[in-house]
């Protein structure tokens, strides 16, 4: 861990000991193409329809998507994510939530199951090495899912949607923290 000066704040994230850099985790998020979502993904109206959620230990935060835009490739939309490291990831204290919400004017809004990836501590895993493709281990039911996975609310049961969500990631050495080369 290192800290990053700014004009106003400093940030700890993790500094690669031998270049001096910072550590960052580039990521790509799919789901197969026979999954059904919303269209389109994201408007003014509703805003986004797909979001990601980063869990922490005490926080939970919007983020890691760099784009709602995809590309599709061998059967899957893929959107490109990253992040910076910090103690949280160090420590394998990390998810990304995943979740589709299909909002309709003038009705409640219907939403998938949250699906909680866990994210494993990087270790000595080199720069630039795909990770497997991982999936959620954990789901949680409704809007407001992840309220109830910060607040430690009760597991129930959900069912795994037919095509899920996955993510694979890769560390990344970069001059700046979340600066994905």
């Amino acid at each position: 861990m290192a800290t990053f000066l700014t004009t106003r704040t400093h940030f700890q994230y993790v500094q690669d000991s031998q270049t001096g850099k910072w550590v960052n985790r580039a990521c790509e998020l799919r789901v197969a193409d026979a999954r059904p979502l919303p269209e389109p993904l994201q408007d003014d109206e509703h805003g986004s329809r797909l979001s990601v959620e980063i869990f922490k230990p005490e926080t939970v935060e919007s983020g890691l998507l760099l784009s709602i835009e995809f590309k599709s490739e061998g059967g899957y939309r893929i959107w490109p994510a990253a992040v910076v490291l910090d103690d949280a990831d160090l420590k394998g204290r990390v998810a990304y939530g995943v979740q589709v919400s299909w909002p309709e004017t003038g009705k409640p809004t219907r939403t998938d199951p949250l699906e909680m990836i866990a994210m494993p501590p990087p270790g000595d895993t080199p720069p630039q090495q795909w990770s497997d493709w991982l999936r959620a281990g954990q789901l949680r039911e409704g809007q407001f899912a992840w309220w109830k996975e910060v607040n430690g609310a009760p597991e129930e049961p959900v069912t795994p949607p037919q095509y899920p969500f996955e993510i694979r990631c890769k560390l990344t050495l970069a001059d700046t923290p979340g600066v994905v080369p």
